[in-house]
């Protein structure tokens, strides 16, 4: 009986709007098009649905940067840093949060191409200094890196390879 009571008062919890936000900074997202950094008109492009998102009431946008163009292990570059700084930039004017993925493919049909873990590690400290940088944008970084969409799955690394490293990888 108490458990219904209270199961009751918190459905009928109702979160007002603010400044044109419905449920801000929590629960309901978007996930546009991939991102890729090897195609910055495209980037660009697809960012431009961000400012839909908005309008229709989301206070977070799922963010999936695919580094395609250092699958080949080398380092991100400036270009690739910055591409990412234009989209969490337009994230925070807009008022939003950034929900975030890092891959490196999401082609399932293709062989299986990954960097070797010490380069994907190499990234992820490349990384650092820009999710330190927006850190009070970012609502939470999804697993990632690893596999197809940076999900783990299809990925030439074995599965007890993720779980080993899964402390640094996510």
């Amino acid at each position: 009986m108490l458990f219904g009571l209270l199961a009751l008062v918190f459905a009928a919890k109702v979160y007002a709007q603010v400044n044109g936000t419905y449920n801000p900074s929590r629960g309901f997202y978007n996930h546009p098009d991939f991102l890729f950094l090897s195609s910055p008109e495209t980037f660009k492009s697809n960012l431009t649905q961000v400012n839909i998102t908005r309008e229709y009431g989301y206070s977070v946008e799922q963010l999936v940067f695919y580094m395609d163009n250092r699958i080949d292990g080398s380092p991100l570059s400036d270009a690739d840093i910055e591409l990412m700084s234009n989209a969490m930039e337009l994230i925070r004017d807009l008022g939003m949060k950034a929900l975030l993925r890092f891959g490196y493919t999401n082609n399932q049909t293709a062989a299986i191409t990954e960097p070797e873990p010490s380069k994907v590690f190499n990234h992820i400290r490349q990384l650092y200094p820009f999710l330190k940088k927006y850190e009070s944008i970012i609502s939470t970084i999804q697993p990632g890196f690893v596999g197809v969409y940076g999900e783990g799955f299809y990925s030439k690394f074995p599965l007890s390879f993720i779980l080993n490293h899964s402390h640094t990888l996510w």
